[in-house]
């Protein structure tokens, strides 16, 4: 299978005017040459080339003389089939072109996007809509639609968080049978949405493939507040915080109060969360990639796994957050930092007592940048929407759109 491009100019990213761009130019560089990549998985090619008419033809003809020489066998006989299938060659699987079945995806070199071809998201929707109707079904079925689900998730921003609640029948080894309940339905309907949504949007690939990061920050929690701090290459340095419900401090697993059912972890998931949800509110994040630290090894794991395996609090945090990402269109990228070179979002966590100005005073003067610091203050639908993650209700979507505002 080959899958050609072209060499374009990157289009200037599309930003409202309520959200200034994170960085002033893209972060592609230009070329000095045409590509040429060629890739080999198990038995499909995959070619990727830029350049005039001949040179195409060129790395064509190599490819093929390449396979067959490899394949064929010196003592073959002569009325033996060719090593490349001349079936699949008429069909135009040798053919270049600008979109391509690569591996059972739709890739679009040109807008650089991807989907399920519509044969495979017809089937897809059809085994979805099969479970939604049923209340019961065997293990071995629910263990091959999750592997249905599974192969589309990479393409599916969104979805990964969905998984946490709907792999909690497989922990049940010695139940042959699932029993689908009104949540894992509401699971499956959400599963649906994103899917049916990919053609009518198709995921930019800069969704899902980091790239050189826009915006840099790290986030911390402690018992009775969140906090962070964020970067960009123009923009001035960025702090946000929020105090803790009381409700919530009570309900903090520790040393005193062992039967929590909210644990510091717990809490900087949240944090994490509100962090990409401050930061996609202050600038236009759409395609671009934003990297972030955390202290929290466990939520370093569920912000990159998008899932766990426990149907606490973090199930419904991972759910939120994959959603979130969907809806904002970026690439979230983490990577732990020690705990010691996390003053600044430790800080930011903790100086709830002070007043807006002494905190911006304070930071000012103990972490100076060259230009001053700015507070970003939470949104109240965001914060309020991760509070009830922890308390593990239901989710709604209606807190990632902003009022009056419609995101294309």
């Amino acid at each position: 299978m080959v899958a050609p491009t072209k060499t374009t100019t990157p289009d200037a990213m599309v930003t409202p005017d309520a959200l200034p761009a994170p960085v002033s130019e893209p972060s592609h560089n230009k070329l000095d040459k045409p590509l040429s990549h060629i890739d080999v998985f198990v038995d499909d090619f995959l070619v990727l080339c830029q350049g005039h008419k001949h040179r195409l033809q060129t790395v064509r003809r190599l490819l093929l003389h390449t396979v067959d020489e490899f394949l064929r066998s010196p003592s073959q006989h002569p009325k033996a089939k060719e090593p490349l299938s001349l079936k699949k060659l008429r069909q135009g699987d040798g053919s270049w072109d600008t979109i391509k079945v690569v591996l059972g995806w739709l890739i679009d070199a040109l807008c650089k996007t991807l989907q399920l071809p519509q044969h495979r998201l017809d089937r897809i929707l059809s085994m979805l809509d099969e479970f939604i109707a049923k209340n019961r079904c065997s293990l071995r079925q629910w263990q091959r639609l999750l592997g249905e689900l599974r192969f589309v998730a990479p393409g599916v921003p969104g979805s990964r968080g969905l998984f946490a609640i709907l792999q909690l029948p497989l922990q049940r080894q010695n139940q042959n049978r699932v029993r689908i309940t009104t949540h894992l339905r509401s699971h499956l309907r959400c599963y649906s949405a994103l899917v049916r949504e990919l053609s009518v949007r198709p995921t930019s690939l800069s969704e899902i493939i980091p790239d050189h990061p826009s915006v840099i920050g790290a986030t911390d929690a402690c018992g009775f507040g969140i906090g962070g701090v964020f970067f960009t290459e123009t923009g001035p340095p960025c702090v946000w915080r929020a105090p803790l419900p009381k409700y919530v401090t009570d309900a903090l697993v520790t040393s005193e109060n062992l039967s929590g059912l909210i644990t510091n972890s717990d809490l900087e998931q949240l944090a994490a969360i509100l962090h990409l949800d401050v930061i996609a509110h202050r600038y236009d994040v759409r395609e671009s990639t934003i990297l972030n630290g955390t202290d929290n090894t466990p939520t370093l794991s569920r912000m990159f796994k998008g899932a766990t395996t426990t149907q606490g609090p973090a199930a419904y945090l991972c759910q939120r957050a994959s959603l979130h990402q969907r809806y904002h269109r970026y690439c979230s990228e983490w990577s732990f930092l020690p705990g010691d070179h996390n003053a600044m979002a430790d800080k930011a966590s903790r100086l709830a007592p002070l007043s807006d100005h002494d905190f911006l005073t304070f930071f000012d003067s103990h972490f100076p940048q060259d230009q001053p610091w700015q507070l970003c203050q939470p949104r109240t639908a965001s914060l309020s929407a991760l509070l009830s993650a922890l308390q593990r209700k239901p989710n709604t979507v209606r807190w990632l759109q902003p009022p009056g505002k419609n995101r294309p």
